[in-house]
C-alpha cells in the first residue's frame, strides 16, 4: 500500500523490478554499442555504401518481421526463462562477432548476418520486457516504474555511442563486441542471483525460530509466468504457537 510519501525511485526497492530494470539498461547500452561498432567496422571492410546501408537494414529489419510473434510468445510461455534464453542467444551472437573480428577474419556479409541475428534477439526480448512491468509493481507504482524503463532506454541511448565511440579509438571495434557479450553474461547472472537470494530468505526464516520449525503451509498463485508466494512457518512453544509468513511480490520461486 502506498504511504502517501511514495519516492520516484521507490519502484527499485522491489527486487525483480531491480534486476530487470539493470537487465533492460545493460541490453540497451549493449545494442547502441553494437550498432556503432558495426556501422564503423563495415567502412573498413567495404567502400560500398549498399554493405553499410545492409547494415542498417539488418538492425532494424528483425522488429519489423517479429515484433508481433515475440509478443505472442512472451504471453505463452514463462517470461523469466523466455528472457534468459534470449540474453544467452545475443551474448553468443556478440562473443562469435567479437571473436571473428578479434582474428581479423570478419567479412560484410559476416558482419551483416550476425547483426541480423544479435538484433532478432533484441526484436525477441522487447515485447516480455515491456509486458512484464505491470507484473512486478504495485498499481499505485505503475507510472514510476514506466517512467524509470523510459529513463533507462533514454540513459543507454546516451552512453551507448559515446562509450563504443571511446573503446573503438582505443581497442578497436572488436573489443565494443566483446565488451557486449560480457555485458549479457552479467545480466543472466544476476538473474539467477534473484532466485537464489528467495532459497537462502526462506532458509533463515526458519532458522531464526529457537526450536524445531516446519513449514505448515505453502500458498503459491501464479500468472502469466510469475509466482507469488507465501511461506508461512509455524513454531509451537507449550500451548503457545507463534507464524511467521514470509512474502516474496512478483518474484519467480
Amino acid at each position: 500500500m502506498s504511504n502517501g510519501k511514495t519516492s520516484a525511485w521507490s519502484p527499485f526497492r522491489i527486487p525483480v523490478f531491480r534486476v530487470l530494470w539493470i537487465a533492460t539498461l545493460a541490453s540497451n547500452i549493449g545494442t547502441w554499442m553494437h550498432d556503432i561498432g558495426a556501422g564503423w567496422l563495415m567502412t573498413s571492410l567495404s567502400p560500398s555504401p549498399v554493405m553499410g546501408a545492409l547494415v542498417q537494414t539488418a538492425t532494424t529489419l528483425p522488429i519489423f518481421l517479429l515484433a508481433m510473434p515475440a509478443g505472442a510468445l512472451s504471453d505463452i510461455i514463462d517470461r523469466r526463462r523466455y528472457l534468459i534464453v534470449v540474453q544467452v542467444w545475443m551474448a553468443l551472437v556478440a562473443s562469435v562477432l567479437g571473436m571473428l573480428t578479434l582474428s581479423g577474419i570478419t567479412t560484410a556479409w559476416t558482419l551483416v548476418a550476425l547483426t541480423f541475428a544479435m538484433d532478432v534477439g533484441t526484436a525477441m526480448m522487447m515485447p516480455a520486457w515491456t509486458a512484464v512491468t505491470p507484473e512486478l509493481v504495485p498499481r499505485d507504482q505503475l507510472q514510476l516504474a514506466i517512467a524509470l524503463n523510459s529513463l533507462g532506454i533514454n540513459v543507454a541511448r546516451a552512453i551507448g555511442p559515446a562509450l563504443a565511440g571511446i573503446i573503438v579509438s582505443f581497442a578497436g571495434t572488436g573489443a565494443v563486441f566483446v565488451i557486449n557479450a560480457i555485458s549479457f553474461l552479467g545480466v543472466i547472472l544476476i538473474d539467477r542471483q534473484m532466485l537464489k537470494n528467495n532459497v537462502v530468505a526462506l532458509a533463515k526464516a526458519a532458522k531464526a525460530f529457537s526450536v524445531p520449525t516446519t513449514i505448515t503451509t505453502v500458498e503459491t498463485e501464479s500468472f502469466s509466468g510469475l509466482t507469488l508466494s507465501s511461506s508461512i512457518f509455524k513454531q509451537d512453544i507449550g500451548s503457545s504457537e507463534k507464524r511467521l509468513v514470509i512474502k516474496f511480490k512478483g518474484e519467480q520461486v
